[in-house]
Order: structure tokens, then sequence, then C-alpha cells
């Protein structure tokens, strides 16, 4: 990828990063929604690797694809919890050690966002003032997909001799599936924790690296720069200003389309951006 689109991506991802940081802090109510920035980006940035590597999912393997992530995951995660469990020891009480014994065992196994749907069941409503690893369940989901990827990805290896139109296909059907899923009634509180309401984010992306990959959608220079520009001004308006009015699954689809656009269009939007680097891509 080239380093002018590394920096651009990385300044989105710090964007995310800072909603997310100022909503723990109460300070941003919707920063949140930084955390749906980020599947759009891992879900592109991962489907980016595989299509990058020899010739695509030809040569895509389930067991290196999985080692890889987990080598890239599991050595921060670990030394969190080890962090929090040997912290927990001295200043929590039996019960509340406990939880966070489960939910560190969860969190290792990637699955702390079933957990938590299981126990705390809403986010929104649950008290995290002993309970520091309770965002671990973003990570949870990552991992799903990158299981329900590898797996969707080494069948049409296997079966469909690597068809690029079937697999872009099913990558559609299953974003489409998804996302239907997430808009239809239902509990707010599975929606947020479980994969199949969370896989039309990562789909999102992973479709556009398909597109970019395919050059499916041509635009010029001008027309780029004006889509990215506006794309990253809604999405930081959508993150850092209070609009009670507009419902939170509303908020949530413009801010994941918003980041889609914004990543098309950096991708093409090259010659102006080695020109003006944009400043803060290495915030993440």
């Amino acid at each position: 990828m080239n380093k002018y689109r590394d920096d651009s991506i990385d300044f989105i991802k710090g964007v995310a990063v800072i909603a997310v940081v100022f909503y723990h802090l109460g300070i941003f109510t919707n920063g949140y929604l930084g955390v749906d920035i980020f599947l759009v980006v891992n879900g592109y940035l991962i489907m980016e690797s595989v299509l990058r590597h020899g010739e695509g999912i030809r040569d895509f393997s389930f067991t290196e694809f999985i080692v890889k992530r987990m080598i890239r995951l599991q050595p921060v995660l670990l030394t969190g919890c080890i962090f929090a469990m040997i912290l927990g020891y001295f200043v929590m009480l039996p019960d509340d050690y406990e939880g966070l014994s489960e939910t560190t065992v969860a969190s290792v196994c990637g699955a702390n966002n079933i957990l938590q749907a299981l126990t705390t069941h809403n986010y929104w409503d649950a008290v995290q003032d002993f309970k520091p690893l309770m965002h671990t369940w973003y990570l949870g989901v990552v991992i799903q997909f990158y299981m329900i990827y590898g797996i969707y990805t080494s069948i049409v290896c296997r079966y469909c001799k690597a068809n690029k139109r079937v697999y872009s296909g099913g990558v559609f059907t299953l974003t489409i599936v998804s996302l239907i899923l997430y808009i239809l009634p239902g509990d707010p509180a599975d929606k947020f924790y479980y994969p199949q309401y969370r896989f039309w984010e990562l789909g999102l992306g992973a479709l556009l690296a398909l597109v970019i990959k395919r050059r499916a959608i041509h635009l010029d220079e001008n027309k780029a720069g004006k889509i990215a520009y506006r794309s990253v001004i809604v999405m930081i308006m959508l993150l850092f200003l209070p609009y009670s009015a507009l419902p939170k699954t509303i908020a949530l689809i413009l801010v994941a389309f918003c980041t889609f656009a914004a990543l098309f269009a950096l991708n093409v939007y090259t010659k102006r951006v080695t020109n003006t680097k944009i400043a803060g891509g290495g915030i993440c």
C-alpha cells in the first residue's frame, strides 16, 4: 500500500481512537462510534492483505492466516490480561476478581463479546469500575470474523477453484444479510455483541478492497478528493457533535458508510496527498 495512503488510514484510525477515549472520559457522547470505524478499516486491511499476497485467494492458507492474526493480537492481549489479573488480586473483592478471571479466559479465547452478552448483556447499563477487560469484546468480534472469513475463503478455494466472482458474490451476500439482520427489530444488546450483527461492517471494508483490486469503479483525482474530505468531515461531525435526535442505528450506519467512502477515495486520491500529506497520520 502507498505510504501516503497508510498515513491517511492512520489518520482515520487516529480520529476513531480519540473519539473512543473521549467517550470513555465522558466528553463526547457519540465517540463510541469510533469502534465502528475500526471494524470497517479492519475488514478492508485484512482483505487487502490477502489479495496483495501472491495470487490472492488462490494462495490462501487458513492456518497461516489465523496464526499471523493471533501473533499480532495475542502478545498485547495477554500482557493486558496478566497485568489486570495481578492488579485485581490486590484491589478487588473475591466476586469481582472471579468475574475478572472469567473475562480473562474469554478474552484470550476470543469470546469476550459472547460472555458479556450472556452476563452483563447491556453494555450501556453495565458498571465497568471493576471490569478492566470489558473492552475486549471488540477483539472477540474481530477474531470471530477472522475465523468466518478464513473458513469461507478456504471453502471457495477448495470447491469453487478460487473463482473471483463467486468469492466476491459470497462476501457481498454475507454483508447484505448481516446488514439486514442489524436493521431488523431486535435486542440492541445482541446487536452490539454478536458477530452476525457486526459482520456487515467488516464485510463493507472487505468489499472495498475487492472493488479497488478489480478497479471496478473509476474516479478522477478531483472527485476523489472531494469525496474523501466530505466523508471525513461528516464522520467527525457524527463522532464529536451532539445529535440526540438522530437514532443510534442511523448514526452507526452513516459512520460506517462514510468510512467506506473515505477509504475508497483515499485509494484513488494519491497525487495530491503526496503533495499535502495528512498531518497526524501516525497518531494511532
